[in-house]
């Protein structure tokens, strides 16, 4: 009896459930991350193939950048900061982002740009699948959908989908978005519950672009004192410690 009337209820709770989840169900709960994973090593991919290009004097623009777009600045900064010099004199005095962005990818430093472009491509392709499956775990958990593997995975997938025209552009600029991303959506999931934790990858994310803080303002009107307190304290000690390196 008690075996029938769970699979009665089983066959109850799968006949009330939405048409999407039904359909979402039939497929493989893996083959989402998958999809996700080809979508986004296919478009590093894309960027890679563009880095190894040769840069004719057509291709550059007045900077200088070419087609290795931002990456030549972070790329020249981490040169700088390898052999000792001022980041910020490195390359037309172009370089304008926060010492750590510098520290960060200076191990690529010791690299042609080209092959450290196309690691960074690679590695931007990680960056925005860990944001991905963050966030689409964190949006499903806020409105109470259960967060399988299947959900956040084809959740995430949608997304980025709708979102590979940016992510090609981010990639194939060589931009830092992607970890400044990461580190705000990871940031939210806990705001209100480890305030400490909170302000540090909120003080990482200012320190590599500085447009970590337009979360402060938010802070403020919501009264959220100690995650605001928080913020502002690992932003200072994180750029301090930065700045020991010089």
């Amino acid at each position: 009896m008690g075996e029938r009337a769970t699979q009665s209820d089983g066959r109850l709770a799968s006949e009330n459930a939405p048409a999407w989840q039904s359909l979402l169900n039939r497929i493989p709960s893996w083959l989402p991350v998958v999809l996700l994973l080809a979508l986004l090593f296919g478009i590093a991919g894309i960027a890679a193939n563009k880095f190894m290009k040769p840069v004719l004097p057509e291709d550059l623009d007045k900077y200088g950048l070419g087609h290795y777009g931002d990456f030549l600045q972070f790329h020249e900064g981490a040169k700088a900061l390898l052999a000792g010099e001022d980041i910020y004199l490195a390359y037309q005095k172009l370089y304008s982002y926060p010492p750590m962005l510098a520290i960060l990818i200076a191990p690529l430093g010791y690299l042609h740009v080209s092959y450290a472009g196309v690691i960074w491509s690679f590695i931007t392709a990680i960056i925005f699948f860990a944001l991905s499956m963050l966030s689409a775990k964190e949006i499903l958990r806020r409105f109470d959908v259960p967060t399988t593997l299947r959900n956040v995975g084809a959740v995430a997938f949608m997304g980025s989908l709708i979102m590979a025209d940016k992510i090609r552009s981010e990639m194939r600029m060589g931009q830092c978005d992607g970890i400044v991303m990461l580190s705000l959506f990871w940031a939210l999931t806990f705001i209100g519950r480890k305030p400490l934790i909170f302000g540090l990858l909120l003080g990482v994310a200012t320190n590599v672009k500085y447009q970590g803080l337009i979360m402060l303002p938010y802070l403020l009107v919501r009264k959220r004192w100690v995650e605001a307190v928080s913020s502002v304290a690992w932003a200072v000690v994180i750029a301090l410690s930065s700045a020991l390196v010089f």
